[in-house]
């Protein structure tokens, strides 16, 4: 799956935000122009699939800080994400008269709006639209669009599947009738019943939505043998991580690859057991005359790369955020650092935040998002490569980078 589009209302410091998103995309943007409160959109739908709505409405800190105080009480808080790529195939689906079809799922917009009141919530609105293709399996006749809504209100959960014209199929030729009777529990959303939705990997999805803003002081630490075999979003489990690549040859050979391209004195990396209960790891340099070095004394910089290698290359997640990547990364290593970004992209999507000004020169301008304040004190989200005033300036030779730096990308 691929996100397309996210859109919010009267969610933190935004009033009204749609956002097209690319494979690869670079949000910047000034101190407290809602950065953090874009990638907590993010963060909501993740928090929502593995723990529950209450529960990650709490996580933000409570639904009072949901909404945007600025905006009357009484207006709703909305969210919605649109996904595209190939959602999930139901072969042999049977038509009224007869005829067998092959439904091809293409994109998902899911959306939910939630009334914030004094002491809680209350949901308005949940339902997911699933847009597909519909062909005759006999190869007669052509290729025609449907549609299914799935709505939830407090009556229940409601189906509704359009077809293509003079094509009839019942709703339980999707919906087996046993489930359309399953009633979600109070409070819930359809995010949390995936029973409810006939896409297995809906809920996944969002449940395995990676956030990382890694501390490089957290893996130096030996930790327990136990633990996540997904790095953590502060990286802490790195050894653990590690562990498990370097029990893979062919990882093992690219993760070696990948660091002699990044950090090209690095000779070896090894994961050690201590005290027969917790591991560290360690690395031997080049001119170190095969000495390796725990992690206790492995530069920051270092422990960097090596975390964004981990996340960028072995981790499985379909859709990465990363905090400010380029932290103490040496400005000469800033391009490959980007190039690395945009090579990874090709198998997952991935938003970056930054402030540097050597990722903005080295990035794409099609990639960047420049997330900004309105005359209101909303935060809007623009792509400087729409804004023909910066095309100008860039073909005048006037770096991206020097209007960042500026302030004048959001001319």
């Amino acid at each position: 799956m691929r996100i397309k589009q996210v859109s919010c209302r009267n969610f933190k410091s935004f009033s009204d935000l749609n956002v097209d998103l690319d494979e690869y995309n670079i949000l910047i943007g000034t101190n407290a122009a809602g950065k953090t409160n874009f990638i907590r959109i993010f963060r909501f739908f993740r928090d929502i699939a593995r723990h529950g709505l209450g529960n990650a409405i709490s996580l933000q800190g409570g639904a009072e800080y949901i909404r945007n105080v600025r905006i009357p009480a009484d207006v709703p808080t909305e969210i919605g994400i649109i996904f595209e790529n190939e959602l999930g195939v139901f072969n042999g689906v049977r038509d009224t008269a007869g005829g067998t079809h092959t439904l091809s799922f293409h994109q998902i917009e899911y959306r939910f709006s939630l009334q914030i009141q004094e002491g809680g919530y209350r949901i308005l609105e949940d339902h997911l639209r699933i847009s597909c293709s519909c062909k005759p399996d006999l190869g007669e006749g052509e290729s025609g669009e449907g549609e299914l809504v799935i709505t939830h209100t407090e009556e229940g959960v409601f189906y509704d599947l359009s077809t293509p014209e003079g094509i009839a199929i019942e709703i339980s030729e999707i919906i087996p009738p046993y489930l359309q009777k399953n009633v979600p529990r109070s409070g819930t959303l359809l995010i949390e019943n995936p029973l409810l939705v006939p896409m297995p990997g809906f809920q996944r999805f969002f449940a395995e939505i990676a956030i990382y803003d890694f501390d490089p002081r957290t893996p130096r630490k030996a930790i327990p043998l136990s633990g996540r075999s997904d790095l953590e979003e502060d990286g802490s489990n790195l050894a653990i991580v590690l562990r498990g690549i370097l029990s893979d040859p062919e990882k093992k050979r690219r993760l070696s690859n990948l660091m002699g391209e990044l950090l090209p004195f690095v000779q070896d990396i090894d994961v050690r057991k201590f005290m027969d209960s917790s591991i560290y790891f360690t690395v031997t340099e080049r001119y170190g005359d095969d000495h390796p070095l725990p992690s206790s004394v492995i530069s920051d910089g270092t422990m960097n790369v090596i975390n964004l290698i981990c996340a960028l290359y072995f981790d499985e997640k379909p859709f990465i955020v990363i905090e400010e990547p380029e932290k103490n990364v040496h400005p000469y290593l800033i391009a490959r650092v980007v190039s690395m970004f945009a090579d990874a992209s090709r198998n997952k999507q991935i938003l970056i935040t930054t402030h540097n000004p050597g990722v903005v020169r080295h990035a794409d301008i099609e990639d960047i998002l420049l997330i900004s304040r309105d005359s209101l004190g909303y935060s809007i989200i623009t792509k400087p490569a729409h804004r023909e005033e910066v095309r100008t300036f860039l073909k005048n030779e006037v770096g991206i980078e020097e209007l960042y730096i500026q302030n004048l990308l959001g001319l």
